[in-house]
């Protein structure tokens, strides 16, 4: 499958341009499977944009739902890991 590997690289590009911060799917393998990217964008139309230009999604093999989330918790992979300190 040609377009999951262009996906991967997709992806890892994103990664690397300090844009993706995780992404992966589930472990089951049925009907209920799903897949999520949580990345960095400035606007949702930004974030839409970014998921449009997913091989998978431009081969209308999967389809994709942004939503617009606020992190309060967790490391900052840039190294700010201070939640207090960006407000």
């Amino acid at each position: 499958m040609a377009a999951l590997g262009r996906h991967v690289e997709y992806l890892r590009k994103l990664a690397d341009q300090g844009v993706l911060i995780l992404g992966g799917h589930t472990l089951n393998h049925d009907e209920s499977a799903f897949g999520i990217v949580i990345f960095r964008a400035d606007s949702e139309a930004t974030a839409s944009a970014i998921m449009d230009a997913d091989p998978l999604v431009r081969a209308h093999i999967v389809t994709v739902a942004v939503f617009p989330f606020e992190a309060l918790l967790g490391r900052d992979p840039r190294g700010d890991n201070d939640q207090q300190k960006q407000q």
